[in-house]
């Protein structure tokens, strides 16, 4: 097995090109190095990323661009004022040596129902910036994960980075996950959520849910129904939660948590939520 390290985006692309997917390509490696070893399917090479300069953040035409090889650690500390659901997000990936390693990119491609960042990426309408060797393309986030482990990408693209229009700084951002430990723990159930003041004085509510569907996904019936109405009170989010919690999500029992236990953390997450960001009241015990 080869490892490469190319230097430049043209060689790396050109060797995505040639080798297709006897290539497996490395990002931070946090997972992809565990499933080789467990899986014991060697390929016939390891494509790090790490050398392309894929690693910052920038704004340009007021949206900001997160490069795929940005580390958790760098979101974490980075990102707070702008996108502050994913820099809370990313510091709770593992622990410190882990978001060290592990990367933005590396987490969406990965395509777990428990990618805590690609969850937040979801709620901020991100597009994925995908290379080719002869083109380039985008591509929104909803549409990228097709499912548990697998996306839209090609045999010979990478992911270059990310792309999203920050939100107003009166945008109220919102990030919890529930797992078997305070740290360092693979979601259960994990919630991102925000509410963004309109220009017509109404405010854009947008839930996502982790760990509770093949892919991280929006609340479409919970935000549906708050968007529609011309005032929130404790009914409303109590019904609001109930969708989320009934109509949205389609969890299953796995060795981590029942169907029923991740459903019921959901309701309570998502009723915490929107009674913190809408009512300004705290419902944590």
């Amino acid at each position: 097995m080869r490892f490469l390290i190319p230097h430049t985006a043209d060689e790396a692309l050109r060797i995505k090109h040639e080798l297709g997917s006897r290539a497996r390509v490395l990002a931070g490696g946090t997972d992809l190095m565990v499933r080789l070893r467990r899986d014991r399917a060697w390929p016939e090479a390891i494509l790090s990323l790490a050398a392309l300069g894929w690693d910052t953040i920038s704004s340009s035409n007021d949206s900001i661009l997160l490069g795929a090889t940005v580390t958790a650690a760098d979101l974490s500390s980075s990102v707070v004022d702008d996108l502050s659901m994913l820099a809370k997000a990313a510091g709770e990936v593992g622990g410190a040596q882990v978001r060290n390693m592990a990367t933005l990119g590396g987490n969406v491609v990965n395509a777990s129902p428990a990618a805590d960042m690609a969850l937040c990426l979801l709620v901020l309408d991100t597009e994925v910036l995908i290379e080719a060797r002869t083109n380039s393309r985008t591509e929104a986030l909803s549409a990228f994960i097709t499912g548990p482990g697998t996306t839209s990408l090609k045999v010979d693209e990478l992911v270059r980075g990310f792309r999203l229009v920050p939100p107003d700084r009166s945008a109220r951002q919102w990030f919890r996950k529930v797992g078997p430990r305070s740290r360092h723990f693979i979601s259960n159930v994990a919630v991102a959520g925000m509410v963004r003041p309109r220009r017509d004085g109404e405010v854009d509510v947008r839930i996502g849910l982790g760990s509770v569907a093949p892919t991280p996904i929006r609340a479409r019936c919970a935000e549906k129904y708050l968007n529609s109405l011309d005032s929130v009170g404790p009914d409303e989010i109590a019904r609001a939660a109930l969708l989320a919690a009934e109509e949205d999500c389609s969890p299953i029992d796995d060795h981590r948590a029942s169907a029923e236990y991740r459903r019921r953390v959901v309701h309570n997450l998502v009723y915490q939520f929107l009674n913190e960001a809408l009512l300004g009241e705290s419902t944590r015990g």
